[in-house]
């Protein structure tokens, strides 16, 4: 007797419905369509392909390309460097273009094994080493501490702490990727530090809220008058690395009283600007909290000669109890681009810095239209 296969939920067939069409895309795409991508549809891809270890060859040279000129974000660096299950000798040339373009910015680096010792049992730890002459003032060496045992990059040196702590994360980087492998000449020991501990640059989320319940500890910690700079150098660190899901950000936005969470708000901005998607998310948030109607889209196609010059375009109005924000997202070249609102510290209850109702150019082609009153 044969069993009926459990059908799927809702939830699970959109979802698998979603990895098909990438995966269709990873398949058909040309060397043009791939090159067309924004920065949120590209990082798309590319975790579906570093998630199946597909990685189609026109696919492939646009990840050299963009990796060779330092255009991947944090979540794209972890997943090409780090979580891909792409064979290693198919992914190399992409990889060894990533790791030489963090050169030019070694504290990516540091972002990189920061998020990542977050999402897997491990911790990313600095040691400090005398200087040396005539190589700098300062030395470290990075290492990686695992159930599975101790790894270490390079000593690196510099006139500058921060500056030789960054050079070292990116020789660990190298050696963990397989681009650069290091002779391990050294063990773990306590000389080794946490990151973060002792000065460095940030800390172990994991020794300050669990991984069980986060966002019931996030709540938590939000609700306080004050908090610990640590927490929030972790959670700006998670939201740059795509880490945190809307909820998360609609609580540090809108439901943190602290002034020390600024920080952690502007690295929010920041990640919701590069393109992170979750600003609809967190509008739908903000109008079920305050009671509000939702935000109303309106998307309009803009004719072209062709198909490849097609254009999108975006609008969203929004009510958040202080007059209507009209928000235009600008032509793009592929559909479903959703606008930023154009003000959020105006917005009732909204803790954003103020600086940045003045920072319209820095959104790229998130561009405000105006304010209007609405009574």
């Amino acid at each position: 007797m044969t069993t009926r296969p459990t059908p799927l939920t809702t939830g699970e067939f959109l979802k698998k419905r979603a990895q098909d069409k990438e995966r269709r895309e990873l398949r058909g795409g040309d060397a043009d369509a791939f090159r067309r991508l924004d920065a949120r549809e590209f990082s798309r891809l590319l975790s579906r392909a570093c998630a199946d270890g597909l990685l189609p060859e026109l696919f492939a040279a646009e990840v050299t390309r963009r990796a060779g000129a330092g255009r991947l974000r944090t979540r794209d660096l972890r997943a090409l460097l780090l979580d891909s299950t792409i064979a290693h000798a198919q992914v190399q040339p992409a990889r060894s273009a990533a790791w030489t373009a963090l050169a030019s910015a070694p504290e990516r680096a540091t972002a990189v094994l920061t998020s990542q010792a977050q999402a897997v049992d491990a911790v990313f730890v600095l040691r400090t080493l005398p200087a040396r002459d005539g190589l700098g003032r300062f030395g470290a060496q990075a290492g990686w501490r695992t159930p599975e045992g101790f790894v270490h990059g390079i000593a690196a040196y510099a006139d500058q702490r921060k500056a030789a702590q960054h050079r070292a994360a990116v020789s660990l980087l190298g050696h963990l990727c397989a681009v650069q492998r290091v002779v391990q000449e050294s063990g773990d020991g306590p000389e080794w530090e946490p990151v973060g501990a002792g000065g460095n640059v940030s800390v172990a989320l994991a020794a300050v809220l669990p991984a069980d319940g986060f966002h019931a500890q996030l709540q938590q910690a939000c609700a306080q008058a004050a908090v610990a700079p640590v927490l929030v150098a972790e959670i700006a660190a998670r939201a740059r690395a795509g880490m945190l899901d809307p909820r998360d950000l609609y609580l540090v936005l809108f439901q943190a009283p602290a002034p020390q969470w600024e920080p952690a708000r502007r690295a929010i901005l920041d990640a919701i600007a590069a393109g992170g998607g979750a600003a609809p998310a967190i509008l739908n948030l903000h109008a079920g909290a305050t009671g509000q109607p939702a935000p109303v889209y309106e998307d309009t196609v803009i004719p072209g000669a062709t198909q490849e010059t097609m254009r999108f375009q975006a609008r969203v109005t929004y009510d958040p109890g202080t007059g209507l924000l009209l928000a235009d997202s600008g032509p793009g070249s592929t559909p479903g681009a959703r606008p930023r609102p154009p003000s959020w510290p105006s917005w009732p209850g909204c803790r954003c810095p103020r600086a940045y109702q003045s920072r319209g150019p820095r959104w790229g082609r998130l561009r405000p239209i105006g304010i209007r009153s609405a009574r």
